[in-house]
């Protein structure tokens, strides 16, 4: 079995302190069988171009879900659920 996680993090080394949609950036790795792997990382753009939106905001977990396309697992200090039909 082979699943994709996305951690929140500001820096690339830690987790970032607020909710998971407010993270600058995603560090995705691929855990299967085998082991784990790093994959990349992401840049939350959609978010940055608009600070405005709060907390729980449907446009901004809209902005956060079109950068985790694929991801089966989020990981955070924080997070708020919205659905948004995963």
């Amino acid at each position: 079995m082979e699943q994709l996680i996305a951690f929140a993090t500001d820096n690339g080394k830690n987790f970032n302190d607020d909710h998971f949609g407010m993270a600058t950036y995603y560090q995705i790795y691929r855990f299967c069988d085998d082991g784990e792997e790093f994959v990349e990382q992401r840049e939350n753009v959609k978010f940055q171009e608009d600070e405005s939106k709060k907390n729980g905001d449907p446009a901004k977990a809209q902005a956060a879900a079109t950068v985790l396309s694929g991801i089966d697992v989020l990981v955070s200090k924080k997070l708020a659920l919205i659905l948004l039909g995963w």
